[in-house]
């Protein structure tokens, strides 16, 4: 008798498809899961590029002076180009660099935005500031543009070891630009 149960199980094949489903699903969910979250940091790496080259490139068009006010107004067109994603908010530098006819660059002014709602003046006028060798020509300005932002994932694990305060996981993305004024040889900002 418990020979031709045994053959009988064997031969059975009702419960298979099951037991497959069970082995396989995990695998399938990871890699739909890790696939979408690979595709959305990629997105939201290319938008805090795009936010760089946005802010550099109005600051750029401006004439020979910008506003403080209107350099505020600029600088949160990061947190805009960053939209959907609202997790976490973009912080943003901005800097003007004179270069001198000897070479040396200097912060001519700059601005900080954090949060989109704090200000604050990152680097002090006059203070040196490390400029790309091909970049540094002599007697000219340049307008330096970084954005960082903390991506947070959409899915509560991650392979970061980064960590907020409250325990969610994230990944640094940045970026810089430099971008010379269109419109004039030099860009002061009133207010700075």
């Amino acid at each position: 008798r418990i020979r031709n149960g045994v053959r009988r199980l064997a031969g059975d094949s009702k419960g298979a498809a099951a037991v497959e489903f069970a082995l396989v699903a995990p695998l399938l969910i990871t890699l739909y899961l890790g696939t979408q979250e690979i595709s959305l940091a990629l997105n939201i790496n290319k938008k805090v590029g795009r936010a760089a080259s946005a802010i550099g490139d109005l600051i750029a068009q401006e004439d020979t002076e910008i506003a403080v006010a209107d350099l505020k107004d600029i600088m949160k067109v990061g947190t805009a180009t960053l939209q959907p994603y609202s997790l976490t908010l973009p912080e943003v530098w901005v800097t003007g660099i004179q270069i001198s006819t000897a070479g040396a660059a200097t912060v001519a002014w700059s601005q900080k935005l954090v949060n989109n709602t704090s200000y604050s003046i990152p680097y002090g006028a006059g203070s040196t500031v490390a400029v790309p060798v091909k970049l540094k020509v002599n007697d000219t300005f340049l307008v330096k543009v970084e954005t960082k932002l903390k991506y947070r994932p959409i899915t509560s694990w991650s392979i970061t070891s980064n960590k907020t305060a409250t325990g969610y996981a994230y990944i640094d993305m940045a970026e810089v630009y430099y971008l010379r004024p269109r419109n004039s040889n030099a860009l002061t900002c009133v207010g700075c």
